[in-house]
């Protein structure tokens, strides 16, 4: 067939568009004559304008997916990043009924189905099916002479098959897939009419296009039912398609004249839509949505009409003002979006040359983002731990701040510094807590990136590995428990301060400077004791930095001769790390002896019980890997009773860890030991809280998190690596944390910590108002 451009077929499909978007705008005059066969005509035209024979079916599908797949994913995403705005802006339900909930997501990326400001999108999905099974029909189909019409005949039987199962009983299949047959039908019934309608006798082919355009006509007058795919209500199949054939031929006539005529203004508007039909297709629902505001703001049109997708009004001129406005509204806003689209390449050479910096934005805005609902008006300071938190108010500094823990569990100078410091700065201004609380959590993300960024120093993607790793902890519902509870400050200000200590490790760990080290490894024995002080995760953390340094030390040939020679260079070397240690044991030391004087952790039923048995450390080590990977474990106190270990789930955490077990042992061989760091991390950060046999909290898990975050990263990217660039897994990554986070699991949790939060802020409104009333009252402990 003929190649060339035809100037009728994009005029052929501007009419259409335009058809269809009077169609959606309610137009009851002409409905009847769009709906009889405007979507069937657009599968005719695909297949009338499609040349089977110039690609293979992989670079078919690839084309297909290009130009179809893709715009369907990105344009729902769009809408559903819209409805999010929405939603933070407070005027969702101005347009919706209801709350703004994520099923929507879940049911787009499961089923593909649409959102309803791209409702007729479905369209591209249907195409991009039909397109590729109809080249499939054609690659196993005999050539000859008839092929087209070989093709055309099986696709009819198929409609006529799909009529009787599905379309007589509106009935569906999901993605779809019962309207293909009748679309590949309509989509081979195009590419008969291009390549072998000429062979049919001109005087019958007159006589069947008059007779079908009759039908058309008589249909639309005065027959017409209703007719949409969306719903599968349809007319027996073969008065369906003399007058949709109708259609299509009146249609093809009227775009082969205005051709002719080539009156320029109507020509070459007409030609520009056709071009630009899928933005039409994709954006003329906002543009109603758009024009409604428009009304409601003049105080033309009601308030209510903002909640509908299509006029609820009939009038002529108004619907066709409707369609006229949403045609441009959309051809404008692709302008607007292809014009943004040259700024792309711009933005990503700028990444290439400055990645930290987009990384850091990046990690900022999304944090800020997934936690914004800690923010809720509704929120407030749990009443938990309040014998202490709510008392720090009313003393001073130097009451709480001891150098030597005074008690094993309470005496934690360095949280209660930064409580108090906020109680100053704040008072009882909720938000601002958790504002403050929040900008830890931050700040710690930034520390994790910047620490494997440096651990990673000579891997060639360390800015992806780092950036996903910091993205996982900062934004995973389990490892973001501490960042919005005020009693979990101790578990995020200690980790601030590790990681302190494990950036200064990798700086001193580099340099030659003898005096740069020696101030460097003051700074970082003050952190870590100060990281003690503020809660006792931290306590193992020089095992971890020793273990790095001797994999270094075994990492490197060279410093390998040297320590077959004799351990005092490596002592020498590391003289800083014994000192940590030495700090390490005594301190350990002391909360032992703490621990014999009290008699609380005595009794073994109590929560704060020790037990060093290995047996039951291993078993509350498979609890916390089992808390990290169920988000249903997201709970305010104790999880133990909440942890029912199914065959399923324990075959599955054992899988994981033998997994990981495997892959770095099979990385430790090859002189990557990457993995096996994040993994020595993660235990020596969760070993302090195994012991206690009777109690596992989702708190304790914060800071080891961050290394089981770095173990997914390097394993994830890895295989995601095979298949996909690093901006597609950077994308993939924030995708499933997203919905994640809004699993309803998750989001129940949520709802259940504001609404006790809400009660304790009464409770304590109460309490001001009693405060109030009896003015001899000077102070109000919770």
């Amino acid at each position: 067939m003929n190649t060339k451009r035809l100037q009728w077929v994009d005029i052929f499909k501007g009419l259409l568009i335009i058809l269809m978007v009077i169609g959606h705008s309610s137009n009851v005059l002409l409905i009847p004559w769009i709906y009889t066969f405007h979507m069937a005509a657009f599968f005719y035209i695909s297949g009338y304008t499609t040349n089977y024979d110039k690609y293979t079916l992989i670079e078919y599908i690839k084309r297909k997916v290009k130009s179809l797949l893709v715009p369907f994913i990105l344009i729902n995403t769009g809408f559903m990043l819209l409805h999010f705005v929405l939603s933070m802006a407070g005027v969702y339900n101005i347009f919706y009924d209801g709350k703004y909930t994520f099923y929507g997501i879940i049911n787009f990326f499961k089923y593909f189905w649409t959102t309803d400001l791209g409702g007729a999108t479905w369209f591209l999905i249907v195409l991009f099916l039909a397109s590729i099974f109809t080249k499939i029909l054609y690659d196993f189909t005999n050539d000859g002479k008839d092929k087209s019409k070989r093709m055309l005949i099986l696709t009819g039987c198929l409609y006529f098959l799909f009529n009787y199962l599905f379309y007589s009983n509106h009935e569906s299949l999901q993605l779809f897939l019962d309207l293909i047959p009748m679309a590949s039908f309509y989509i081979c019934l195009g590419y008969y009419s291009a390549n072998g309608f000429d062979k049919i006798n001109k005087t019958n082919k007159r006589i069947f296009l008059s007779g079908t355009m009759l039908a058309y006509i008589v249909y639309a007058s005065y027959i017409y039912d209703k007719i949409e795919w969306t719903t599968r209500t349809f007319q027996p199949v073969i008065l369906s398609v003399c007058v949709t054939i109708g259609g299509i031929a009146i249609i093809t006539l009227i775009s082969k004249l205005i051709e002719k005529i080539n009156v320029k203004a109507i020509s070459s508007t007409l030609i520009y839509t056709g071009k630009n039909t899928i933005s039409i297709l994709a954006y003329h629902f906002l543009g109603f949505r758009v024009f409604y505001i428009i009304l409601y703001l003049l105080n033309i049109g009601p308030k209510s009409q903002l909640k509908y997708l299509v006029p609820n009004y009939t009038g002529f001129i108004i619907t066709l003002l409707t369609a006229i406005f949403a045609i441009i509204f959309s051809l404008v806003l692709n302008v607007v979006i292809q014009g943004t689209k040259k700024l792309i390449p711009m933005i990503s050479d700028h990444i290439k040359r400055h990645p930290k910096l987009y990384s850091i934005v990046l990690i900022i805005m999304l944090t800020i983002m997934f936690n914004k609902w800690v923010l809720n008006k509704n929120n407030f300071f749990i009443f938990d731990d309040y014998n202490n938190l709510a008392t720090i108010a009313f003393q001073k500094f130097s009451q709480f701040m001891t150098f030597l823990p005074t008690d094993v569990y309470c005496s934690r100078s360095g949280g209660w510094f930064i409580v108090k410091i906020l109680l100053v700065l704040f008072g009882t201004n909720y938000r601002a807590h958790a504002i403050a609380m929040l900008a830890i959590h931050i700040l710690n993300g930034l520390l994790l990136y910047n620490f494997v960024n440096r651990l990673l120093v000579k891997h060639p993607k360390k800015e992806v590995i780092s950036l996903i790793t910091a993205l996982i902890f900062t934004l995973y519902p389990i490892s973001t428990f501490a960042s919005f509870w005020e009693a979990g400050m101790f578990d995020l200000f200690g980790f601030t301060l590790a990681l302190l200590c494990l950036n200064i490790y990798t700086y001193i760990d580099k340099t030659d400077k003898h005096i740069l080290k020696a101030v460097l490894s003051v700074l970082m024995m003050g952190l870590y004791y100060f990281s003690l002080r503020t809660k006792e995760m931290f306590i193992c953390m020089p095992v971890g930095l020793v273990a790095m340094s001797f994999i270094n030390l075994i990492s490197d040939s060279e410093n390998m001769k040297e320590f077959k020679k004799g351990i005092k260079p490596f002592i020498i070397k590391n003289i800083y790390l014994i000192v940590l240690c030495m700090i390490m044991f005594a301190y350990f030391g002391y909360t032992r002896v703490l621990n014999n004087v009290s008699s609380v952790t005595h009794d073994i039923t109590d929560p704060y019980y020790y037990s060093f048995s290995p047996l039951g450390l291993i078993k509350n080590l498979y609890r916390y890997v089992y808390i990290y990977f169920n988000t249903n474990s997201l709970v305010y106190g104790n999880v133990v009773d909440i942890i029912k270990f199914s065959p399923q789930y324990k075959f599955s955490i054992l899988l994981v860890i033998v997994i990981m077990v495997y892959i770095t042992i099979y990385k430790a061989i090859k002189k990557d030991f990457t993995l096996l760091i994040a993994i020595i991390l993660f235990l020596l950060f969760i070993l302090p809280v195994l012991p206690m046999p009777n109690l596992q909290h989702v708190l304790y898990l914060y800071a080891p998190s961050a290394f089981i975050a770095l173990a997914i990263s390097l394993v994830g990217y890895e295989v995601l690596s095979l298949v996909f660039k690093d901006k597609t897994i950077i994308l993939i990554t924030v995708i499933v944390l997203f919905l994640t986070n809004h699993s309803q699991r998750v989001l129940d949790f949520r709802d259940y910590w504001i609404n006790t939060a809400s009660k304790d802020k009464k409770t304590y409104n109460y309490l001001l108002k009693i405060k109030k009333e009896y003015k001899n009252i000077k102070k109000v402990y919770v």
